[in-house]
């Protein structure tokens, strides 16, 4: 089912749509907190990301070798 995120700022725009939730067939999932550390998405936790590692490192071996997501996974990840 496809989705689609509204903001809003009152709570009676909440009501609303989950009052027109029951008669246009949709569901009203209400997302809590995106972003923060001890929230999760659709079940997927969110984990804030460490500053203080050095990447350095990693800049240099990746860096002007032209890598391709896509090739990567049809080469790395095939079946053998």
């Amino acid at each position: 089912m496809p989705e689609l995120i509204i903001k809003y700022r009152n709570n009676r725009t909440l009501q609303l749509l989950t009052n027109l939730a029951k008669y246009f067939d949709f569901e009203v999932t209400p997302t809590i907190g995106i972003g923060k550390s001890n929230e999760s998405l659709q079940d997927i936790p969110l984990v804030a990301g460490d500053s203080s590692i050095n990447v350095d490192d990693l800049t240099r071996i990746f860096t002007g070798k032209n890598l391709d997501a896509q090739n990567l996974r049809k080469e790395s990840w095939t079946r053998s």
